[in-house]
This record gives C-alpha cells, structure tokens and sequence, in this order.
C-alpha cells in the first residue's frame, strides 16, 4: 500500500501541473469566445445604423425612425451566443448557441419475460424449481452535461425494483496534457469488451456466464485516453469497491488497481470491417475480507445462483482478460477468457475461469457499430426504421457459447453445488429503429454438479427503449 500512496502523490503532482495549464488554456478560449460575441453584437448594431441612415435619405420623420428601429429589433440577428436551444437526438438535449455547455436528460427500460421450456433440475440433488414471470428488468433516468469540452458531469439512477441503485455517478476531466482524461466517482472498472459495452448495445438480454469474473461499477479515480486515430485505447484506475452494491466481488474492503489496452489493427469502412484486440489486468488486494463468485443462467428474472463459490477469505485476487472481436460487414464473431486466481488465506490457490464465443449476423444489412476511442461497441444504426418508408427495422441472428468454471478445492462452494456451468444460447433481435428493440432468447444450460449432471432450457423475451 506504500507503493501505491507514493504512486498516487507522484500522479497528483503530475495531474496539478498539468491541470493548471489545461485550466490556463480553458480562460484563453473563454476570452476569446467573449470577444467573438462582442464583435456579433458590434456588426449587428453597425447594420441597424446603416439601414437607418439608408432609409432616412428619403426625409424620415422621428416616428418613422422609431419604427424602423423596432423592426428591425424583431428581426432574428446572430444571437446571445449563450442562449440555450433545445433539441431531440437519442435523449432531450440541450446547448448553448456557441456550444459550450451541452446536457442531455435521458433514460432506458428493459421489460423481461421468460418461462421454462423444461429441465430435470427439480430433481436431487439440486431439489430447484424456477418459475417463469416478467419483471422490469432496469429504468434508469441519467442526467450528463459537457462545460466547455474540459469537464464532463453524469449521474445515473436505476429505478427497477430488483436493482434500485445508482450506476454512472462521476466527474469528469477531459483533455488533460499527456495523460486524457481523469474520471472519479462511481463507474465500471476499465475490464472486459462486453462489460464495458453498454447492456444497450450488447447482442444478448444478459452478458455471458463468464461475466462473474468481470468486475463492474465501484468508487475511484481512473486515466482514460485514445492515440493512433483513437484506434488504441488505454485505462488505469484505483478502486475501492462499493459496499452499497450486493454484486460486487469483494464486499466489504480492499483495493483494486485496474487496467486495460485495446488495439483495433483493422478498421475501415466507416466501421463495417474491423478487427479488435484487447487484454485487461486486475490485482485486488481484499483487505482479509470475503470473496464470492456466483452466476445465475444467463436470465436475470431466476434468481437461482447455478453456481456459486460461497464466501471465502482471500488474502487478494487477480484476474486477467483477453479480447477478441471481428466485424466484417453484417457477420460479427466475439470472444473473451476470463481468468482468476485468488491467494486463499490460510494457505492454497483457487484458480477460477470463464469464456464465451458469440456470432451474429444482420439480415437487413447492417453492422455492429465499433465506437473508436473505447474499444467497446456502440449504438446500432437501422438502415430503415420500421414504419417510415415501407420500413421494416433491423433483424438480427445470434448464437453464443458460454462456460464457467468456479470450482476449486481451496473454495467451499455452494448454489448447486455445480462444479460448472455451460450455456448455449440462441438470439433473435428486431431493432424497429435505433431506440426501440425486441429481443427473443432461447438459452440451454447443463450444469455439472458435484454428484449429478442437469440441465433446464429457457425462452425469454425482451421489450427495450432507450432514448
């Protein structure tokens, strides 16, 4: 911990000085934006006059001078460049004539259904009956405000009954000399390509099974930046996990130094062939305290834990991440490995692991939009929304492979009692527009249990709009 605190001087002192010419810059672009509007304001008085003394030549009276002027004060000019214009794009936004305050209010709701199409696991060992339901999956309002392109401001509530809680909560500092931007407060680890792209955009209703591994939103300060193009991203944060958040990894205490390298060898196009490589890395120093991994199958409304590691107490965890995507054209093929070895306290090692494999492909011609300077994915853009044009929206196919494996003679195990899980799954989604999406999931799951294998298969749907 010594190490880190002398990391952390040495960076703040690197971030105070470069701070302070950011902060030098952001006064000379402010100035300069005033007396742009000054010279506005100058050549519109300068055009009144002379229209006035143009028409006076023909032996204007007092009045009709006063009338002219009140006219021509009517009259839309080049405007305050401070005045707020409200617009509609993906979200109600808002910006200054000269753009430099823009905020967004927007929000998203994710309804779930699902049921069982059959399964044996109502049977011993695992003695389980799931039930099928609906639930409101998540409805969430975010609030997000760009000042002067150097500060960036978002706050995020989820309002669902299962998972009421606050998600994005952070500020922002953009644009930092040799270092990009500084974020802190509560937001996602810089770990995983389908974490880090947004629950939106991702081509499933839940992430794989091998996202237990993944840590996800905590409380920190972390560097982000993008170079060659924005075709290489980097990431590097401290972390303390949240003690407010129920799936969390580590519960109680401890520290967590993430990072992340993402490289996008191919990208042309304007996106519809790309090739993304990325690896991620993460040492958790869990203060002594208990550490717990437990996946449910891949549909959120079964609140049964397939498998689960129980509460152990670790001494830290490390965990490593290895990427892999590929779009060419409307087919896309996406993979990651998650590993993770725990120094168990009292002596032993839990060597943990997960992957997914995942294909796609659009049968109306789209493609799956690649965001440069993330390294993650991003909203899809439907060539014909439905009912414009004779349109009929996107329709995508998926399919995908997904395997955990949490089992591991230093680790108690609990759940099932399941050695591991694996889940094939197959997606249909119908993206009406760029906002509004149908999903249909069918996902098989066989769990290898201590003493007994079993399965259950389960069809899902989803009705999603973000705006």
């Amino acid at each position: 911990m010594q190490r880190i605190g002398q990391a952390l001087a040495l960076g703040l002192l690197v971030l105070a000085t470069a701070t302070g010419a950011w902060a030098q810059d952001t006064r000379v672009e402010e100035l300069q934006q005033t007396v742009e509007a000054l010279k506005n304001r100058l050549r519109d008085t300068e055009r009144r006059l002379a229209e006035i003394e143009g028409r006076n030549q023909a032996g204007l009276t007092r009045e009709d001078v006063m009338a002219i002027l009140a006219e021509l004060e009517a009259e839309p000019g080049p405007g305050d460049p401070w005045d707020m214009r409200v617009f509609w794009k993906n979200g109600l936004n808002f910006a200054t004539a000269n753009e430099a305050v823009t905020a967004k209010i927007g929000g998203r709701v994710y309804i779930d259904y699902g049921c069982l199409a059959g399964g044996d696991l109502q049977d011993a060992p695992f003695n389980t009956d799931l039930e099928g339901g609906a639930e409101i999956r998540t409805a969430r309002l975010n609030f997000e405000a760009d000042l002067h392109d150097v500060l960036k401001i978002k706050m995020e509530y989820d309002f669902a009954p299962s998972d009421s809680t606050p998600k994005d909560v952070y500020l922002q500092f953009k644009k930092i000399p040799a270092l990009g931007a500084l974020t802190i407060g509560h937001f996602k680890e810089p770990f995983g390509l389908e974490e880090l792209t947004s629950s939106r955009y991702i081509t499933f209703m839940e992430r794989s099974l091998a996202s237990t591994l993944v840590p996800g939103r905590n409380l920190g300060a972390a560097i982000t930046g993008a170079f060659a193009e924005k075709r290489a991203t980097y990431a590097a944060g401290i972390f303390r996990p949240d003690q407010g958040d129920p799936g969390d990894i580590t519960a109680d205490s401890g520290y967590a130094a993430t990072g992340r390298l993402t490289w996008a060898p191919i990208y042309q196009d304007n996106g519809r062939r790309v090739v993304h490589l990325g690896a991620a890395y993460s040492w958790r120093n869990t203060g002594d305290d208990t550490v717990r991994y437990r996946q449910r199958p891949e549909f959120h409304l079964f609140d049964t834990r397939f498998t689960d590691t129980g509460a152990f107490v670790a001494d830290d965890v490390q965990l490593a991440g290895a990427e892999f995507a590929w779009v060419e054209g409307p087919f896309s093929l996406q993979s990651e490995y998650i590993g993770a070895v725990a120094d168990v306290a009292g002596g032993g090692t839990a060597c943990l692991s997960g992957f997914y494999v995942q294909a796609s492909y659009f049968l109306t011609g789209e493609h799956r939009n690649y965001k440069l300077g993330s390294g993650a994915f991003d909203r899809i853009k439907v060539l014909r929304p439905y009912g414009i044009d004779g349109g009929w929206g996107a329709w995508e196919v998926a399919a995908r492979y997904s395997y955990v494996d949490l089992d591991d003679a230093a680790v108690a195990g609990a759940g099932l009692g399941a050695n591991d899980v694996q889940a094939m799954s197959l997606g249909l989604n119908w993206y009406l527009n760029s906002n509004v999406r149908l999903m249909w999931n069918y996902i098989h799951n066989c769990i290898d249990g201590a003493t007994d294998d079993a399965s259950v298969d389960i069809f899902a749907m989803r009705v999603q709009f973000d705006w």
